[in-house]
């Protein structure tokens, strides 16, 4: 009733909203280092990320930057 009251109408709010982009500022630094070494993993990613002050939440949340970036690859597998 009390947002019926305030906004006239009794429809939900939307639930969450946009996230805000915690890799966009360092894009090239990301890019620089897969194509510094193209053998890279996310741990490895994640370790040069904090040496250089870049909180790091989850290794997840690097995989996803680079999916969007295109950057991701399959490695070969031993013996193929």
């Amino acid at each position: 009733m009390q947002r019926l009251r305030e906004t006239g109408s009794a429809r939900p709010d939307r639930v969450g909203g946009h996230r805000r982009p915690v890799f966009e500022p360092h894009q090239n630094l990301l890019r620089c280092l897969v194509e510094a070494k193209s053998s890279i993993t996310l741990a490895e990613i994640e370790a040069e990320l904090r040496a250089r002050g870049i909180d790091v939440q989850a290794l997840s949340i690097i995989h996803l930057k680079l999916k969007r970036m295109d950057l991701t690859h399959k490695k070969d597998a031993p013996g193929s």
